[in-house]
């Protein structure tokens, strides 16, 4: 896999998913790696850095957010090229290993599907519970957003080497404007494998004492034989986790023995069938053409049932969406989301691309999100996706995307969903030629750039020449961009 193709494929699975950097990359790569290694890491007093990245916050669930740095196109080479350079440590452990990480991680240079490797987490927690007597579920609170950079510096130094390690605190510090703390970016997949390589010393602590120890990212399994053992070792890794600032979450911690939980009510066979096909449909849910997933008859019928009902699940919610792509149920399933679950309308924007969908419903609801003045910015931004990825460019799309555009709550973010589409009629251009003009370094100078990318040549290479004059990260992207795609640099 190569670097644009890293970049390109995990970018639909961030939270944010932005066009601008991609596009940008994919014109410019050689160019912006010689800006990185020669300008922004240069040794001399007064020279460019990394830019300070504008915050966003996703929602994890109807009442609660997750803070997001939205990468710029010098930030994101950086960190995937960084993931893809030191791919050997990236590697996934021995399957059959009594202590081991699962979740992010590379074969070779490819990306391990994150779906796979939950898939074999559970195998194995299963497996577990059979052969010993008690087990600790846990979990890690707030886990990404308390690493500290210098913890997560040192932690890489003895492998990638000091030069590199000190290159990466110096990204992490000047994407958070200086600050060491809430440093990490989320959402993406070089930092899910950094951070659950850097979790590693949980596992290899020689200070737990239970025979058999699991992670996935920040969710933690202790099996053994024996409870005084595994209630001593909840209590070591409270020790060992709080020299890195980090704690359990007491709501999630779960003692108890594997013959009362082996014992619990199955899941029915049907739901079983469909949660292992929800597993695939996810997996390649952002595939250009994803393998379609076909529902037997009961189960169609099953889940047709459950998102049918008055009192509809989360949980339910999110599996119909993975599963269902006919019409009828799209609608239903719209209503769910933007009525009840909010947090879930990425999940949606992803069903209803491969979902043959027609109504005029979805267009309300994205109205009633244009209308809500406490609209939250994630239903923002993918109602932007929404409209861009599902609607006939005309008047009608332009007006609504001017309605989340100039929302009261619209972020930066939001704006450079919108800025960075290719179209330039119905007062887009106008749009985008004003955020060149204050351009700097900024997210919405740059996608602005991006979204000129089409325009008539002669006109849109003399607003890149005036932007390009006012920052050097203003004059990289402006230089990518008037190159051709697939263009040789």
């Amino acid at each position: 896999m190569s670097l644009l193709d890293f970049i390109a494929d995990d970018s639909p699975r961030t939270l944010f998913p932005l066009e601008a950097p991609t596009i940008i990359i994919g014109r410019g790569q050689q160019q912006l790696m010689k800006y990185i290694d020669d300008e922004v890491f240069a040794t001399t007093d007064y020279h460019p850095t990394f830019v300070q990245a504008p915050i966003a916050f996703a929602l994890k669930n109807r009442w609660h957010t997750r803070r997001v740095h939205v990468l710029d196109p010098v930030a994101t080479l950086y960190l995937y090229n960084f993931v893809r350079t030191f791919s050997s440590l990236f590697q996934a452990p021995a399957k059959n290993a009594l202590k081991r990480r699962f979740g992010y991680h590379l074969k070779s240079r490819s990306v391990i599907s994150a779906a796979d490797e939950h898939q074999e987490f559970r195998r194995r927690i299963l497996e577990f519970k059979k052969t010993y007597a008690y087990f600790a579920k846990l979990d890690i609170a707030n886990c990404f957003a308390s690493f500290y950079h210098h913890d997560l510096v040192s932690a890489l130094k003895p492998s990638v080497g000091e030069q590199a390690a000190n290159r990466f605190g110096t990204f992490l510090r000047q994407l958070n404007g200086g600050r060491s703390i809430s440093c990490f970016p989320q959402g993406y997949f070089p930092t899910k494998a950094i951070g659950n390589l850097f979790l590693g010393f949980i596992e290899q602590s020689v200070e737990l004492q239970s025979p058999a120890v699991i992670r996935y990212v920040d969710d933690v399994f202790i099996f053994s034989n024996s409870r005084s053992q595994l209630e001593a070792d909840v209590f070591r890794l409270q020790v060992i986790l709080s020299e890195k600032n980090l704690y359990l979450n007491a709501a999630k911690t779960d003692i108890g023995d594997t013959k009362s939980s082996m014992q619990l009510p199955k899941t029915d066979e049907i739901r079983k069938s469909l949660l292992q096909k929800r597993e695939t449909a996810v997996a390649g849910a952002y595939d250009d053409e994803p393998e379609p997933v076909h529902l037997l008859e009961d189960e169609f019928r099953y889940l047709s049932s459950l998102i049918s009902g008055t009192d509809v699940s989360e949980e339910d919610v999110e599996l119909a969406l993975a599963l269902i792509i006919d019409e009828e149920h799209a609608e239903r399933l719209a209503r769910l989301v933007f009525e009840r679950y909010p947090h879930l309308i990425k999940n949606l924007y992803a069903h209803l691309s491969n979902a043959v969908y027609e109504g005029d419903t979805l267009w309300d609801l994205v109205g009633s999100v244009a209308a809500d003045r406490e609209a939250h910015e994630f239903s923002l931004f993918w109602c932007v996706r929404i409209v861009l990825r599902l609607y006939d460019w005309d008047k009608q799309s332009a007006v609504m995307l001017a309605r989340l555009y100039d929302h009261p709550k619209a972020t930066d973010t939001v704006r450079a969903a919108v800025l960075e589409c290719r179209f330039n009629s119905f007062g887009l251009v106008e749009r985008k030629e004003a955020a060149l003009r204050n351009a700097g370094a900024n997210l919405l100078a740059i996608s602005a750039a991006a979204g000129l990318r089409e325009l008539e040549p002669g006109r849109r290479n003399q607003l890149y020449k005036y932007a390009a004059s006012s920052s050097p990260m203003m004059y990289q992207v402006t230089s990518a961009l008037q190159r051709a795609p697939g263009a040789r640099e």
